[in-house]
Formats: C-alpha cells, sequence, structure tokens
C-alpha cells in the first residue's frame, strides 16, 4: 500500500530504514536534546595546524565560556585603556 505522504522521516520509519539526522530528535515529543550528529574525522595534529593559521576559525571552535571570558575582558581592557587616556588628559580641568 502506498501513501501520500511528504515526511521523508515518517516513511524512512515506515520502511525501518536508518535515519541520520544533524539535531538529535531522542528526546521526548521528537524533540531535540541539543546534541549535533556532527562528528570530527581525521588527525586532530592537522586540524589544529590549520585553524591556528585563520583567527575566525580559531574563535568559533572554542567552548561558549572562553568566548565569553575573552570578549568580556576586550570590553573591560578598553574601558581601562581609554578611561585612563581621558583621566590623564583631563586631570587638569
Amino acid at each position: 500500500a502506498t501513501t501520500c505522504s511528504s515526511n521523508p522521516d515518517l516513511e524512512a520509519q515506515q520502511r525501518d530504514l536508518p535515519q541520520y539526522r544533524i539535531m538529535d530528535r531522542a528526546a521526548p515529543f521528537r524533540q531535540s536534546y541539543g546534541r549535533f550528529g556532527v562528528r570530527r574525522l581525521g588527525n586532530q595534529v592537522i586540524a589544529k595546524m590549520i585553524r591556528s593559521q585563520d583567527q575566525f576559525h580559531s574563535a568559533v571552535h572554542q567552548s561558549t565560556w572562553k568566548m565569553l571570558f575573552s570578549f568580556s575582558s576586550v570590553v573591560v581592557a578598553s574601558f581601562w585603556f581609554f578611561g585612563l587616556i581621558y583621566y590623564w588628559f583631563t586631570a587638569g580641568c
């Protein structure tokens, strides 16, 4: 029997085929726990060497707390730097 379904996941379930997903659907109501189904393959030494040569991709591959810490540090350092400059030049007023 054929069905008029346009949902490929439903069709794969009906035929008992493996489902390959980017996001997991193991949570209740077929929601995601937030785990990605993407794995890095290959030599980690070469990957680190390539990423170290590109500042954008080096930043993208950092954990969230490292990114927040580095951005916060830049903001605080710039606040102190320009605050001291303004203080020195306006001290006579």
